[in-house]
């Protein structure tokens, strides 16, 4: 039982840890007080094996967009929102590239919109290897998979 607080700080740094189990991560906290008082927390975080993996396989043309598609863990949540924003960034990219085949003043339209798209593009993949659910700007609240 510690004495001090200076000897309850060095077993409540000492008795920190995770472990990873069912596809959770457990952040344990275990505080001794200067009474000897337990207090554990525990927090669970939800992950699935290829989380990253997908979410950044996502933005790769429509070929990635597929394989994280397909390959995915159904109930991953994070691949979902990645993989819908990587929908809307290549519809846009389509799009682009449309326009530019078209010629004339369409073709200047068509590398303004694959600009943007390029710059979604690096946004999303950045996004995805840090695993953040933060949307991206402007078509992060639109929703074409449900």
């Amino acid at each position: 039982m510690p004495q001090t607080q200076e000897e309850a700080r060095i077993m409540e740094i000492g008795n920190r840890g995770w472990f990873v189990h069912k596809n959770c991560l457990t952040i344990t906290h275990t505080c001794v007080n200067i009474r000897g008082d337990k207090k554990r927390k525990e927090w669970c975080f939800l992950m699935y094996k290829n989380s990253k993996l997908y979410s950044v396989i996502s933005y790769i043309t429509w070929i990635g967009f597929l394989i994280a598609l397909v390959g995915r863990d159904k109930n991953d949540n994070l691949v979902w929102r990645h993989l819908n924003q990587a929908l809307i960034i290549n519809i846009i990219s389509s799009i682009g590239s449309f326009l530019i085949r078209m010629g004339g003043l369409f073709y200047f339209t068509g590398e303004i919109i694959d600009l943007a798209a390029f710059i979604l593009f690096v946004m999303g993949i950045v996004r995805a290897f840090k695993m953040s659910e933060e949307p991206l700007p402007i078509i992060g609240e639109i929703t074409l998979l449900n």
